[in-house]
């Protein structure tokens, strides 16, 4: 009898979990399928000639991004392809929704390179004046592209100088933009996480929500609101303001799937609700898997291994208890779960086992959680991973060499662990990318708590090898005292071997002001990562005497090396 009403209770829970779950996905899979059902025999969207481009590039990046990549898909492809295009937009466009099918846009993006001017920024076209939509595009379509030379390190410089003191972007101030501050924070997060620009931007897109969850001026729209959820879900999607747009969302939905019966509005739409969504895909054999949104109270093993599969798919789920050194196991019998029953828990992560591969859809919201490690093995989930982290970026996270010795992740293709560990004060090993939906063995030397998830990683400048970049700050003294100065001098503190920092030139701006004018070169055998230095700079009169006091003297340097 225990037994009985025992499952008739997993049964109503695991019924109402799977019923919040499909309320959440339906709204992407509807919209989807309403997209599907209005394409235009020649792969198009649309009727009117002077939009069909613009909804059929953004409703093919919008069946990519939810996983429709059938037939509509590629006929939509094809037709972007093929089109007789014009303009720094379209260029942008093109290369945006066709370079990850596959498809050859060499020319696309020379015609952007070399239409890009000599502030960094791009106009509507060649020889036009730069402004801050069109270069947001062309930057956009670049890091698709896998451009990342000066080219990409002048047009941010550019995009951030146009930023109003409020933290807001707009082609004048006196129309300042969510949808362009929202596009700036996407695109230049995709290359460095987050910046004093991107925060800024972020606070003041804050400030534009309304009452009823969406966002607009002066009210809310589906379209202004859709993007910002965008950008606050790449900055950090733990922040409360994003349910609530997609709640904003949700209810402005029709029956038949669209957003106001409109193809580009639709599309737009469907990415913003996308974001409540993480896909993580499960190979046949051993996962590492990890739980990346809120789970439902009372939510068990039993739960989920039913969530993930029947007894044709999974095998097993177990979870290591650090206290005890052994696994619990839940497993099928009959067809019913059976075994060790332990609760699912935030930032826990546990070893499943399937019989087949599947994609699997976690719908909620994200949170933030402390996980408590215990010295020895730890398996762990990291909630919210930050845009470009790595396992390096991640073992220095963690701890010093005294609290944390590796980091493993289980490369489900191979069969094998890859490590990062400690060497020489130093992360050293396999580099890997830290991903939602994986989880990890952390092997610690101390119990620990960490918060997760990460703070996105703020850095100064993202170099690529054999590349360098070039800026200025300043220091300050007394005016009497700068009077005096005759040399500067330079001491350079943790540079990287395969740095080379070189100051270009100093020089007396104001009365209390030095500006010192710097470039910054890493080599083309740099390892890939983030690292940090510092240079002091001192002054000396005639007779080489030091001067000082001096303030905001020392340069902090935070640079990223990528390839």
């Amino acid at each position: 009898m225990f037994k009985k009403c025992q499952l008739i209770m997993l049964f109503f829970t695991l019924l109402t979990f799977l019923f919040a779950i499909n309320i959440a996905q339906a709204g992407t899979n509807q919209a989807a399928a309403y997209l599907e059902s209005v394409q235009n025999p020649d792969g198009s969207w649309g009727s009117d000639p002077s939009t069909i481009y613009f909804e059929t590039t953004e409703t093919v990046k919008t069946l990519r991004s939810l996983g429709r990549t059938g037939s509509a898909y590629q006929r939509g492809v094809n037709f972007i392809a093929t089109y007789e295009i014009g303009g720094v937009e379209d260029h942008a466009r093109r290369v945006d929704a066709i370079e990850p099918a596959g498809k050859d846009t060499t020319d696309d993006v020379n015609t952007l390179l070399g239409a890009q001017n000599s502030d960094g920024g791009w106009g509507f076209d060649l020889d036009y004046g730069s402004d801050v939509y069109h270069t947001t595009l062309a930057l956009s379509a670049l890091k698709t592209a896998g451009v990342s030379d000066l080219t990409v390190t002048n047009a941010i410089s550019y995009i951030a100088s146009q930023q109003y003191p409020d933290g807001s972007f707009g082609l004048a101030e006196e129309s300042k933009s969510i949808y362009l501050t929202s596009l700036v924070v996407q695109t230049l997060h995709k290359f460095s996480g987050t910046s004093s620009v991107i925060n800024s931007a972020i606070q003041w897109l804050l400030t534009k929500q309304n009452p009823d969850g969406g966002f607009g001026q002066p009210s809310s729209t589906i379209f202004e609101t859709s993007h910002a959820c965008m950008a606050l879900y790449d900055v950090d999607p733990t922040t409360p303001a994003i349910q609530d747009a997609l709640d904003y969302l949700s209810a402005n939905q029709e029956p038949n799937g669209s957003f106001a019966d409109d193809i580009y509005l639709t599309a737009v739409a469907a990415q913003g609700l996308k974001t409540a969504t993480i896909d993580t895909s499960l190979y046949a054999g051993l996962n590492l898997f990890g739980y990346q949104v809120e789970v439902p109270a009372g939510y068990t093993s039993y739960d989920m291994i039913a969530d993930l599969g029947g007894e044709d798919e999974v095998e097993k789920i177990q979870r290591y208890d650090p206290a005890t050194g052994s696994f619990e196991t839940t497993f099928y019998e009959s067809g019913v779960p059976v075994g060790d029953i332990f609760d699912i828990v935030s930032g826990e992560g546990y070893l499943v086992y399937m019989k087949v591969e599947k994609t699997v859809s976690q719908v909620g919201r994200i949170v933030s959680v402390s996980i408590q490690l215990e010295p020895g093995l730890n398996v762990v989930a990291i909630p919210c991973v930050p845009l470009g982290y790595s396992s390096y970026d991640m073992l220095r996270y963690l701890g010093s060499p005294d609290e944390v010795s590796s980091i493993q992740k289980f490369d489900k293709e191979t069969g094998a662990f890859q490590t990062t560990a400690y060497f020489d004060s130093q992360p050293s090993g396999i580099n890997f990318d830290i991903v939602n939906g994986e989880a990890y063995l952390i092997h610690m030397k101390v119990a620990k708590k960490v918060d997760f998830p990460m703070e996105a990683i703020e850095v100064d400048y993202v170099i690529s090898k054999g590349e360098s970049v070039s800026d200025s700050r300043n220091f300050q003294g007394d005016s009497d005292l700068l009077d005096q100065a005759a040399y500067y001098t330079e001491t350079q503190i943790g540079v990287p071997d395969f740095v080379t920092y070189t100051t270009t030139g100093i020089s007396r701006v104001s009365d209390t002001d030095i500006e010192v004018s710097f470039s910054i070169e890493v080599s083309s055998t740099a390892p890939e990562g983030i690292y940090e230095f510092q240079v002091e700079y001192g002054l000396l009169d005639s007779e080489n005497n030091p001067l000082e006091p001096l303030t905001n003297n020392i340069f902090s340097f935070r640079i990223k090396v990528v390839p």
